[in-house]
């Protein structure tokens, strides 16, 4: 292996394994696995900044955490570990893939784990791709964003990658079939009561474990960087990352042959007499006698208390055969109106009033009836809604295609109605479903409406960026809180939507306003309100950000702030000073008051600013990138 295949195989899964699915549009960890993997390209002086910034610090880190909406009135609260933790991660994962595999590798009962390693390049990718892989990524430096296609995950998954897929699975029919009853129970809070000294109790026998709790072991090394991770923390894991939901995984499958082992003694046989499927940390158990269900659960109750983990028994729920949940049943009905809606966006523009009509009619009937199935069955509909978005995926990539032949006046207006009526079902879905996944979804589509209305008449393709701005808005205005010094990271999306479609118009709107206002009165001083004052500064002319910049510089200079404890504050400082809308100046001096020792001069430092960067600035702040590769979060099936 040369020296290139092994630096990248210790760096690839900062790419897809160390960051939360939620993030802020445009952050990505493609810059930081960049410069490492091309460190070597800078000078010995640029080499000792950026080693100061990345120095590992000796015990606990602190990592940013922030809360996102989980439901319409649940949050959960999901976390970016610190640079140099991820790179420790990152290194553990290359060190001990075998081991990984093998630990994840025990259990009949598990949906989805890890099953095998893969190669960073995409299956069936060209001979051109391997061989950029291969090549160390000639044409890719920090700063830009990485061209050559990659697998969003270390490790190829089995058996399923989202729980509703299970349940429109032959696997669940045949279950179906053999047994007569479910049982579905989670574990209450799983990752944040999950105590990571119990890997080494998973991995090896518990009083083995503890009587080498010193000795250099993957289980060892792994609890130690989640514990680093995490304040020293040894009650919790950090939510988001998949690194997390792995290691929970090496312990609920011991868990499941725990369970196993102790309904065998009693004489019940797995495949008989029950069988057991659990999806990372919600278990379905089959049976066809009530008092097996209960057996089973007390086995599953003992054991998780051995772990130190419980059921929520108020979430248990008991199914008879035929096993529809409301979910179930509210899929099947949006399937129908997903097709109606995609039929009718995608015909040929008519430049007749009669047809246009008709597809009118057909469109607000659709979209009525997914106001009657929102409005009778609201938490199984946004459970249900991934239909709905493919249908409008796919058709505004077909009313691109058409914007791009000759069409007539009439046509056009066609088109534009159209696209209204796609806006105003996406923007429905969200005012029913106001979380991260369904804004990276929208902002896709809107991307792409986006693209089409540069070839539109200009008062038609004006009309429609006006309806999108005003919608966003409005959708800002009745999500929004001023209250507390954090601005939540879906209102940092959508405000980022709203510089994406028209940034000019987006800004004098009156929750953008608002937005704005708290970020420069301090009120929001969090890193996403950061990043969200400096994109509307570079897109949108009139935003002045002197004064804020100002203050940033002193917030980083102060005693309290540490870039080598807090992840929170080393993103702020590696994105201030790489951003191209910051006076250079002030950047400049900053980042040598910060880091010390013998200044670099202002080349050197311009040069150095790709390396620092975990959001793409380009020169002009619409440009950012959406969504980079990562697997959906277990717990978002639409």
């Amino acid at each position: 292996m040369t020296n290139i295949d092994s630096k990248m195989k210790e760096l690839r899964a900062l790419l897809t394994e160390t960051l939360p699915y939620e993030l802020p549009f445009g952050f990505t960890n493609e810059n930081f696995f960049l410069s490492e993997l091309k460190i070597g390209d800078l000078s010995d002086a640029q080499r000792k900044k950026l080693d100061f910034v990345r120095r590992s610090r000796k015990g606990y880190t602190k990592p940013f955490s922030y809360k996102i909406n989980r439901s319409h009135r649940e949050k959960n609260t999901i976390s970016i570990i610190h640079p140099t933790i991820q790179l420790r991660i990152a290194k553990l994962y290359s060190e001990f893939e075998q081991t990984i595999l093998q630990s994840c590798a025990r259990s009949p009962f598990s949906l989805r784990y890890p099953a095998a390693s893969q190669r960073i390049f995409t299956k069936g990718s060209s001979k051109d791709v391997r061989r950029r892989w291969e090549a160390d990524l000639p044409d890719d430096l920090p700063g830009q964003k990485i061209s050559t296609p990659y697998v969003p995950s270390y490790f190829a998954y089995q058996r399923f990658l989202l729980l509703d897929r299970f349940f429109s699975s032959n696997e669940l029919v045949r279950l179906e079939s053999r047994f007569s009853r479910l049982r579905t129970l989670d574990v209450s809070r799983c990752f944040f009561n999950i105590y990571t000294h119990s890997i080494s109790w998973a991995v090896k026998e518990k009083d083995f474990s503890k009587d080498n709790s010193k000795m250099y072991s993957f289980e060892q090394q792994f609890d130690e960087v989640m514990q680093h991770a995490n304040y020293n923390e040894t009650a919790g894991l950090l939510v988001g990352p998949e690194a997390s939901r792995i290691f929970a995984e090496i312990i609920l499958q011991r868990i499941d042959l725990e369970v196993a082992a102790s309904a065998e003694q009693t004489g019940l046989r797995e495949g008989r007499d029950y069988t057991v499927r659990r999806y990372v940390d919600d278990f379905h158990i089959f049976a066809d006698e009530e008092g097996t269900l209960d057996r089973i659960e007390r086995f599953l109750s003992d054991s998780l208390e051995e772990y130190k983990m419980f059921l929520n028994l108020d979430k248990a729920r008991d199914f008879e055969r035929p096993f529809v949940t409301s979910v179930s049943r509210v899929k099947f009905e949006v399937h129908g109106v997903a097709r109606r809606i995609e039929e009718c966006l995608i015909k040929r523009p008519q430049a007749d009033d009669e047809p246009r009509k008709q597809t009118k009619k057909a469109i607000r009937s659709s979209l009525d009836a997914l106001r009657h199935i929102g409005g009778s069955e609201r938490a199984a509909m946004v459970s249900s809604t991934s239909e709905i978005y493919g249908a409008l995926h796919s058709s505004i990539a077909k009313m691109s295609e058409f914007a791009k032949e000759d069409l007539s006046e009439d046509e056009w207006i066609d088109l534009s109605e159209r696209a209204k009526f796609l806006v105003r079902i996406l923007y429905y879905l969200l005012s029913l479903d106001f979380r991260v996944p369904p804004l990276i979804r929208s902002a896709e589509i809107l991307r792409k409406l986006s693209e089409l209305l540069i070839r539109a008449p200009e008062a038609m393709s004006h009309d429609i960026r006006s309806y999108v701005i005003f919608e966003t808005d409005q959708l800002i205005s009745s999500n929004y809180d001023s209250h507390g010094s954090n601005l939540p990271l879906e209102i940092a999306n959508a405000f980022l939507i709203g510089l994406l479609i028209d940034p000019g118009l987006f800004v004098s709107q009156a929750g953008a306003k608002l937005v704005l206002s708290d970020i420069l009165e301090e009120k929001k001083t969090c890193y996403f309100s950061m990043l969200c004052l400096l994109h509307a500064h570079g897109s949108a002319g009139s935003v002045e950000a002197g004064e804020f910049a100002i203050a940033i510089r002193n917030r980083v200079l102060s005693d309290e702030f540490d870039i080598h404890k807090s992840c929170e504050d080393h993103l702020i400082f590696c994105d201030f000073v790489s951003c191209p809308y910051v006076d250079f100046d002030l950047r400049w001096t900053t980042f040598n008051d910060v880091t010390g020792g013998v200044e670099i001069g202002k080349e050197e430092f311009d040069k150095i600013c790709p390396h620092l960067r975990f959001v793409n600035w380009q020169e002009t702040g619409i440009q950012f990138a959406i969504l980079q590769k990562r697997l959906p979060p277990v717990y978002f099936s639409s």
